[in-house]
């Protein structure tokens, strides 16, 4: 009986670094708020290799409590071309310059194609990050890069990215 090594992408490298530094910095930087929170989110889909760009929209509810350092969220995506997104995940928020936000999230998911790319399998991972300007009110505007790819769970690991603008708005 033989065993293969589990091979280590740049994305899984990207990751473990994702991971690794929220580790690191949680306890280094103010936590942004206490408020859980809708995000709306409008963006283009495949925005690095323009393979089969379409529009993008995203919808998550993030559950934010401040004696949480991670912090659960729940989302959905869909895209012009008829994809779909859902997933669950945890994500880190923190404050700089005072006004300024900056998280980073990750989260499993299961993506059904529709007509849009190709990413070879069902489940499906998002890591991402999103910087924003947090008003008076706690309402934030920002706008966030995210990855979707298999990790290399089923080749080929195509993977897609998104930029959008993202409208946060508190709830409680």
């Amino acid at each position: 009986m033989s065993w293969k090594l589990y091979k280590i992408t740049k994305m899984n490298k990207f990751v473990i670094v994702f991971i690794v530094a929220n580790i690191i910095f949680l306890n280094k930087i103010a936590k942004a708020q206490d408020h859980s929170s809708l995000a709306i989110s409008l963006a283009v889909f495949d925005v690095i290799q323009h393979h089969e760009t379409s529009i993008e929209g995203r919808v998550e509810y993030r559950l934010n409590k401040s004696n949480w350092k991670l912090n659960p969220f729940v989302g959905v995506m869909g895209n012009s071309d008829e994809a779909k997104f859902i997933y669950m995940g945890f994500f880190s928020e923190f404050i700089f310059f005072k006004n300024f936000c900056f998280s980073t999230s990750t989260a499993p998911g299961l993506y059904f194609r529709g007509k849009s790319k190709d990413l070879s399998f069902i489940l499906e991972f998002r890591s991402q990050v999103e910087i924003s300007y947090r008003f008076k009110n706690s309402m934030k505007i920002g706008v966030s890069l995210n990855h979707i790819s298999n990790i290399s769970i089923k080749p080929p690991n195509i993977g897609v990215e998104s930029l959008a603008l993202t409208f946060v708005i508190p709830i409680d």
